[in-house]
């Protein structure tokens, strides 16, 4: 009986410990950043992208993009036919100062093969403590808010319109999102040799980003053009997108040199 009662008191205890992490919703209680960027990666690398989101997203990334879109993403990042990501070695982590949050910078590296042969990468992720529960949770693109701001459903001289404005703040700069609607008959293009330029202005400060590429705009249409300016925060008074051209029934550019310029103030 006394060994029966040792090996019973052997289990309970060893049922505490492997328990301790796990809260009564069953999700796991990361205890630091590292072991959170540890783990993440540990279910990417098996596969296992709807419980890295499920489990290790920030409450506020999941807000950000959706389970489906993130795993198609990290497929075509990570498991393509010629890359297989394969480990993960994280080697530290750092508080980041001067904002309201806490949020670590997690610094490692990553190791894959391409085409066969195996290569390392760096990487710098954050991780937040989540006010709400404690957590330690992983934050998409370092994206800490996110804001929505309605545009007036006008437009001038018959030009293209901004209809919706998503600003994300990052810890290292802004991405905005801004949705236009061609509600013409015309096609346009946002840039000609190059992509159009957005422009964000902060207090005195102006940001600039360039668009990858052109972006064709047929009428009847909507679209979103994506940018990122780094080192900027807070909320825009103005954004402007430049080199917006409109286009002949032949495919010709009508309106030559810099083109027009798109551009409207921001209000809360």
């Amino acid at each position: 009986m006394k060994k029966s009662a040792a090996v019973l008191l052997i289990i309970t205890i060893s049922f505490m410990i492997c328990s301790c992490s796990i809260t009564a919703s069953g999700q796991k209680k990361v205890t630091t950043p590292e072991e959170c960027i540890q783990m993440f990666y540990g279910e990417i690398i098996a596969g296992n992208y709807e419980t890295a989101y499920d489990t290790y997203f920030a409450n506020v990334s999941k807000s950000i993009i959706d389970k489906v879109d993130y795993s198609n993403e990290q497929k075509d990042k990570y498991f393509t036919e010629s890359i297989t990501l394969t480990d993960v070695l994280v080697n530290s982590s750092e508080k980041v100062e001067n904002i309201d949050e806490t949020v670590y910078i997690v610094k490692g590296k990553l190791k894959y093969t391409k085409n066969g042969t195996e290569n390392t990468k760096d990487f710098s992720d954050y991780v937040i403590k989540q006010k709400s529960d404690g957590f330690y949770r992983y934050l998409y693109n370092g994206i800490i808010m996110k804001k929505d701001f309605n545009m007036a459903s006008t437009h001038e001289s018959n030009l293209v319109h901004a209809t919706n404005m998503v600003l994300y703040d990052s810890i290292e700069g802004l991405y905005v999102d801004l949705s236009f609607k061609n509600d013409t008959g015309k096609k346009y293009k946002f840039g000609n040799d190059s992509g159009s330029i957005m422009q964000i202005t902060i207090g005195d400060k102006v940001f600039s980003y360039q668009l990858a590429e052109p972006i064709d705009f047929e009428g009847k249409s909507e679209v979103v053009l994506k940018g990122y300016f780094k080192d900027s925060h807070g909320q825009p008074e103005k954004i402007s997108v430049s080199n917006i051209y409109e286009i002949g029934k032949d495919g010709t550019i009508m309106n030559s040199g810099s083109g027009q310029t798109y551009s409207l103030k921001i209000t809360t």
